[in-house]
């Protein structure tokens, strides 16, 4: 595919931070209350610790009045307001005064002399761009439903930004359920369905590794609690759960009188629901020490799946990322048989 300039450029950038280790996704919507506020050039994700983790923010201008010290001011808010470890600008402008200005305020300079370095290095062959992503899980469908697929592939990319935590890792979860169903019932349209579902895996996988570095010093079964009330109230936590369920039975019986017998059943109901949710399937299989260690470069495989050119289907991926797959079908009662016969 024939790519402007300006995405021509955010490829090449994007496999530099691949070729240097970090998870990179490209084109993330910040939606702050349901509204658009801006985009994302590229989202950095690098595990550089036990400890430690550090996400950057990207902003690349390919222009030849790029505005430079003017993205500056824009990129150091943005990282200031999503709560991001640094932020960087790549631009065409070489002035020393864009570099200068970047380090007086602590933003990282790509200037044009490193662009134009990197513009001739070609890109990965094996390795789908984005427009041509977007094509290939379109190809079977040029209807609603492929831009459905997409709506839901841009939601999960803006919770990276703004829910990497255990809201957006159980978000992440029903869109690969949703996705792993679409494997079985869309026959045209299994390979789009499966390998939006090894992008969606790699995003829970790094917003659970991102969860991990405030847990890594506690013991294997006080993690395992702690992951158990996660997946199952997400970042609201037990309390928060609760606070809300009487909120609503108060609401029940302040507007609905003549319901108020009902109450205690509901309630009653509502922790049978809750009682009955596996979580423990997960968080037994992710507080596993080599399973723990190994999230990041699992979530960069699976990243790396989605977007080769060569499509490789649930029975011809490693055994350990079978294994990833399986637990998450077990945890919804998806017969594991079932979703990787789809593909023989």
């Amino acid at each position: 595919m024939n790519i402007n300039k300006g995405y021509a450029m955010e490829e090449q950038l994007r496999q530099y931070f691949r070729e240097l280790g970090y998870f990179v996704v490209r084109g993330v919507n910040f939606r702050y209350e349901g509204f658009d506020v801006t985009d994302i050039d590229l989202w950095l994700y690098m595990k550089q610790s036990t400890l430690t983790r550090e996400r950057i923010n990207v902003d690349i201008k390919n222009k030849k009045t790029p505005q430079a010290i003017e993205r500056i001011f824009w990129n150091k808010g943005l990282q200031i307001a999503l709560g991001l470890e640094k932020c960087m600008i790549a631009t065409t402008d070489d002035r020393s005064s864009v570099n200068n200005f970047g380090i007086d305020n602590d933003v990282i300079v790509l200037d044009g002399s490193f662009l134009s370095r990197l513009s001739k290095i070609p890109l990965d062959p094996s390795r789908l761009i984005e427009e041509d992503f977007i094509q290939v899980i379109d190809i079977d469908d040029k209807g609603k439903n492929s831009v459905f697929w997409r709506k839901r592939i841009n939601q999960s990319k803006s919770f990276l930004l703004t829910q990497l935590d255990y809201s957006g890792c159980n978000y992440w979860l029903g869109e690969i359920y949703f996705f792993a169903n679409q494997i079985l019932v869309s026959h045209h349209r299994r390979e789009s369905a499966c390998r939006i579902m090894y992008l969606l895996i790699s995003y829970l996988l790094i917003g659970i590794d991102f969860i991990y570095k405030d847990l890594s010093s506690l013991d294997s079964q006080t993690r395992i609690n702690i992951l158990n009330n996660g997946f199952l109230h997400g970042s609201l936590g037990e309390d928060g759960t609760k606070k809300i369920v009487e909120m609503a039975l108060q609401l029940i019986r302040d507007y609905m009188p003549q319901n108020t017998g009902s109450i205690s059943s509901l309630k009653r109901n509502l922790e049978e629901v809750y009682d009955s949710i596996p979580v423990n399937i997960l968080s037994d299989y992710f507080s596993k020490s080599d399973i723990v260690k190994n999230l990041f470069s699992l979530a960069i495989i699976f990243e790396k799946l989605a977007y080769s050119k060569t499509f490789y289907p649930l029975t011809l991926i490693d055994s350990d990322l079978q294994s990833i797959i399986g637990v998450i079908l077990d945890f919804y009662n998806i017969e594991r048989r079932s979703l990787f016969e789809a593909f023989e």
